[in-house]
């Protein structure tokens, strides 16, 4: 600073903030965590760990996450790292209809420390709540949506409607098209409640009236409607899953209908098997989402050779 230099010091343990093989050297560093984890599924992204693990009661539940929490505790003393229990948290996920039946909250401990209970809570950028309404997502998408659309209203008298479209592509539908192919299922009125949204977007990017129909506006302006922007993202999963583009746990949960060079087959045969989901929460999975929405794909579609030409399709 200013042409002075500190003095060196050793780095011991860890590595200095903002560094370029930081993030590297911190996920080989926990790379192993997971292999101490005898019941739990765990999903890691970054410095994000989750747990999940299902159980008929929540006695079974609490009994084997705690011995799970114990065996994650004595991996972090080991390699001398901390875990902030004030930001960990827990939450039972369960139907409507079963949570009635369901007497009592989880009761989980770290260092004989309690873990908050929560109804809801943010993880990787989505509002998860205990029964996968999504309704706080899609309460926190129209807010930051409502914000953008006020940018995007005065910016309509500086600026022509190519701009103004690009700045619509730029600051609003990447909140619709985030994790779409996770949210996507939720109910009709909060799909409805975003297209609302878009609605006003495109009125204002056309400088149109507020009782316009929007439909004829986004196809002039060549945008797609909230469904089909969550119908895409879920194809473009998809099909990221069926070509080694995507982890391994999501291609596991598709199923083809046949394993031959995909060439010398019907299009029938190029589908994915629908499995058996007899109840609404059932269907709501990626499993038979992915495979009903893949299956109507032409053929030349699901035979693409290229994820940008998979793209070109839809």
């Amino acid at each position: 600073m200013n042409g002075t230099e500190s003095q060196v010091n050793a780095v011991n343990i860890g590595v200095p903030q903002g560094s370029c093989l930081g993030p590297l050297l911190f996920l080989v560093y926990i790379n192993d965590l997971p292999k101490v984890i005898e019941s739990c599924t765990v999903a890691m992204y970054a410095d994000d760990t989750g747990l999940y693990y299902r159980g008929a009661s929540l006695d079974h539940l609490n009994e084997t996450i705690n011995k799970d929490l114990e065996r994650l505790d004595n991996w972090l003393k080991g390699n001398k790292l901390s875990l902030n229990v004030v930001k960990t948290v827990s939450m039972n996920i369960v139907s409507r209809q079963k949570h009635q039946k369901v007497l009592g909250e989880l009761d989980l401990k770290i260092r004989d420390t309690n873990i908050q209970n929560v109804k809801e809570t943010k993880y990787l950028g989505l509002q998860i709540d205990r029964h996968l309404t999504w309704k706080k997502h899609v309460d926190t998408i129209s807010r930051k949506v409502s914000r953008a659309l006020g940018v995007l209203k005065h910016a309509k008298k500086f600026l022509p409607q190519n701009i103004l479209k690009n700045l619509y592509i730029s600051i609003i539908e990447p909140h619709f098209r985030y994790c779409s192919s996770v949210w996507g299922c939720c109910s009709t009125t909060y799909i409805n409640r975003l297209q609302k949204l878009q609605n006003r977007a495109v009125r204002i990017i056309t400088n149109s009236a507020f009782d316009t129909p929007a439909k004829p506006l986004l196809a002039n302006l060549g945008l797609r409607s909230i469904s089909e922007l969550n119908e895409n993202e879920l194809r473009l999963i998809t099909y990221k899953s069926l070509n080694d583009l995507a982890p391994n746990y999501l291609r596991q949960l598709l199923i083809r209908n046949s394993q031959q060079s995909c060439r010398a087959l019907r299009n029938t045969d190029r589908d994915l098997k629908l499995p058996l989901k007899r109840t609404n929460n059932g269907q709501k999975g990626y499993s038979f989402r992915g495979a009903k929405s893949w299956n109507s794909l032409s053929a030349g579609a699901k035979c693409a050779p290229s994820l940008a030409s998979f793209k070109t399709y839809l």
